[in-house]
């Protein structure tokens, strides 16, 4: 008897065989049928592509469409079909280099988890045979440099491969066209205008074993010849002149010297009882402060290697890897990663110097507060936010920050620009994001912007209530010594939001937990301690963790703490939960305002619930798209620890890769790590997800994967209790999957109560800092005490 698995593939297989001869439409009706049993998986991706094909749809839309439907980090059902497929629809297209590639790393895939024979033998030789001539030549032919260049894509070697397209552009005074997927992945935009630029930038190449020396050298040539200072650091060599790590790395910075196009140093190791010690970090301090006038070191090296290097305590925070991980099985590859001052990595982020960074983070206030609302394509919400900024009890002087980090395709003249020059108010200071910028480095322009001595920050659809800034006044007063401060929050629900976000479409919800009375807050400190922990197994903790957005509040000085303390600001891969995390493991002790301050809003535009919104149409923007478009500049890549936990969306799946980015940095350290459960860890991500998002195959693969890296024992755990299970096909009825779109009165929820509201009478967050302040006066309308 057929498992009901097996008779789901069966059907797939029957109209992927039968589709010569069958029409499109009958195709396509049998698709939208299989469809409705979930998960959708990734064998129904193929056939629905291959339908695609014979539909005439261009070959372009089709690779988007499977582009996030797999998890290629190992083999699965059909992944050895999706890379084949994608290499037949790019040679379709005429692209034969980009064929290749998905061949490669189809057989490189195989080899690492099957063995058998080395199907990339011929290509990788080729290789090397080149780099070898070429390193010996003093001048490269064209049709040498265009080969290698080729080899190097076709291997998914892409940083190599950018870097000697960058060397023919340059000798044929040419600009040829890279392949753009390459530059919308994660900080590529970074390294490719260190590569591009005037100014003398200096770069440090790994080797990771003898032979790949010669390709280390080969590749700091090319970047001398793009007028970068490049410095080849050796293979580590043992120390055998006795036990003193100290000697090893006098020796290793006094083995630098120059060569022709380049310099060399020699890294030497040594084994000590608490592990392998060696100089690299030594010798990065010292080609930082002695060749890199901009203070940031770049490093190109394998995967493996700078994952290892990143480990490495000592390097915390100053290095970091910059580019994402393809797949553990393609680390071989160079990848790139950056050392030095974090100041003088974000001026060349925000195209200025660190002297301009140092001097915004260190400035003296000149006004009580900021109010910094970072704002990407802000739409008609950000006009009633800032009414409710506008509209504060507070006598004194404050500031309404405005970052703008709208699309560069808008110009200068953006609807964020255009609606603070409606308002017309001295209070708002506008300011254009330098680029496109990740959101995080976008509150972190934000912040470095403000000017007063308490700072709080919002979204383009949240709210302040009417009398947050006086109360904030006087508590600041009287407690003068404490840094962080959080407070309660209200929940608005637009009525606009797109059910695919949340449910509800048409319907504005107000949700406040308690009552509370104005103008009399109790205020009192609490340890951070328990409510971090508590938080990795119940997410509601995480809203009492500072989380320097919606929630919380810091002195204009801790701005220079924090950066001090953890040698970064906004770093990690989420602009709250990680300086949550961040904050609560810096701080010791915490002071907290028992009264509702803020309103925390969920709009069509709110950028972290999109992201984590599922998809369950076909049509909607997933996920991994919508991270393209906002995380490419100053995007954290996790590296090997860190990708224990990988990043799909939902709260828990945030929370522990923010946790694992505040080990990364040295926040957090391994006891905590030690301590937390890994199997409640991941049962709490798995049940996040839902089988109807159409990403569900792909997300759990990427899951199992990461459990896998853990051993087999956890692995077995999770294959018996969540993995088979979690295959099992269900049908889900369409009409369970188009969510409501029925008009709702709109509601107020307070303590639990609905209190009711006429319609249109919550339309926005300006309205609602209105009503609340009415309803939270001491007597309401009846004379009685709320």
């Amino acid at each position: 008897m057929k498992t009901q698995t097996e008779e789901y593939y069966q059907v797939l297989n029957n109209i992927e065989n039968s589709l010569p001869e069958m029409a499109i439409e009958t195709a396509e009706a049998l698709l939208e049928e299989t469809f409705q049993i979930k998960p959708v998986r990734l064998k129904w991706y193929l056939v629905k592509a291959q339908v695609m094909l014979k539909k005439g749809t261009p070959v372009e839309e089709i690779i988007e469409f499977l582009s996030d439907k797999c998890a290629p980090w190992y083999d699965y059902d059909n992944v050895n079909e999706y890379f084949e497929m994608l290499s037949e629809l790019s040679k379709y297209k005429g692209d034969i280099l980009e064929s290749e590639r998905y061949r490669y790393k189809e057989n490189k895939m195989n080899l690492y988890f099957h063995g058998g024979e080395d199907k990339n033998h011929a290509m990788d030789a080729e290789r090397k045979k080149l780099v070898l001539e070429m390193e010996k030549q003093e001048e490269w032919q064209q049709e040498q440099i265009e080969r290698l260049r080729d080899l190097y894509y076709m291997s998914g070697n892409i940083y190599l491969y950018l870097l000697w397209q960058t060397v023919i552009n340059r000798l044929s005074d040419a600009e040829a066209p890279v392949h753009e997927w390459i530059l919308k992945k994660f900080n590529v935009g970074y390294y490719y205008e260190r590569l591009l630029s005037d100014i003398e930038e200096t770069f440090v190449v790994m080797a990771s074993n003898e032979a790949e020396e010669k390709e280390c050298q080969l590749i700091a040539r090319a970047l001398k010849s793009l007028k970068k200072q490049a410095i080849v650091f050796s293979a580590p060599v043992l120390w055998e002149e006795g036990e003193d790590i100290k000697d090893a790395v006098l020796k290793s910075v006094e083995s630098i010297a120059q060569k022709e196009d380049y310099m060399t140093a020699t890294v030497y190791y040594l084994e000590a009882p608490e592990g392998r010690r060696d100089s690299k970090k030594e010798l990065l301090e010292y080609v930082e402060r002695s060749y890199s006038p901009s203070g940031v070191v770049m490093i190109l090296g394998s995967g493996i290697l700078l994952d290892q290097t990143a480990m490495d305590n000592r390097m915390k925070p100053k290095f970091e890897r910059l580019t994402d991980v393809e797949a553990d099985y393609m680390e071989e590859n160079m990848a790139v990663a950056r050392y030095g001052d974090y100041l003088a990595y974000i001026s060349n982020i925000y195209l200025t110097s660190k002297e301009e960074v140092k001097k915004d983070l260190y400035k003296k206030p000149t006004c009580r507060f900021s109010i910094i609302i970072p704002c990407r394509n802000a739409g008609n919400t950000l006009y009633y936010t800032l009414k409710t900024c506008l509209n504060q009890s507070f006598q004194g002087e404050y500031e309404i920050v405005i970052s703008d980090n709208s699309d560069r395709a808008w110009g200068a003249d953006t609807p964020t620009y255009q609606i603070c020059q409606k308002l017309n108010d001295s209070r708002i200071k506008y300011y254009r994001a330098p680029r496109d910028l990740s959101l995080m480095k976008n509150f972190e322009y934000g912040y470095l912007k403000a000017e007063g001595e308490f700072l709080l920050s919002m979204g383009a659809d949240d709210g302040i209530l009417p009398w947050a800034l006086e109360e904030l006044d006087s508590i600041l007063a009287e407690c003068p010594q404490r840094p962080v401060w959080l407070w309660h929050e209200a929940f608005y629900k637009w009525a606009e939001v797109d059910n695919n976000i949340m449910e509800g479409s048409g319907k504005a919800v107000l949700n406040v937990e308690n009552t509370y009375q104005k103008g009399s807050p109790n205020i009192f400190q609490y340890a951070t301690k328990g409510i971090f922990q508590n938080a990795f197994t119940q997410y509601a903790y995480m809203y009492y963790l500072p989380q320097i957005y919606h929630n919380s509040g810091i002195r204009r000085e801790y701005l220079a703490t924090l950066y001090e303390k953890t040698g970064v600001l906004w770093a990690g891969i989420s602009q709250d939960m990680c300086m949550a995390v961040t904050v609560a493991n810096v701080e010791q002790e915490l002071g907290f305002i028992d009264n509702l301050l803020t309103i925390t809003g969920i709009s069509n535009a709110s950028i972290g619930a999109n992201c984590r919104s599922g998809n369950t149409d076909l049509e909607q923007e997933t996920m991994e798209k919508k991270m393209q478009k906002t995380f490419s500049q100053g995007w954290h890549v996790q590296g090997y620890m860190e990708r224990l936990f990988p990043i799909i969306g939902t709260e828990f799946a945030g929370l522990y890769a923010c946790i694992m980015y505040a080990f990364s940095i040295g926040v957090i350290s391994e006891q905590v790590l030690e301590e937390a459960d890994a199997k409640v860890m991941y049962e709490k991500i798995i049940r996040e997800n839902d089988k109807k998002n159409i990403l569900f195959d792909s997300i759990l693969h990427r899951i199992r994967y990461a459990v896998s890296l853990q051993g087999e024992e956890l692995l077995e755990w999770f294959d018996n209790n969540f993995y088979y299970q979690c295959l099992i096909p269900e049908s889900v009825k369409k009409e369970d999957m188009n969510r409501s779109k029925e008009e709702y009165n709109e509601s107020i929820v307070i303590n639990n109560q609905m209190i009711g509201a006429e319609k249109g009478s919550i339309k926005d967050v300006y309205e609602v800092s209105l009503f609340l302040e009415k309803f939270f006066a001491k007597e309401n309308r009846n004379g009685e005490s709320v």
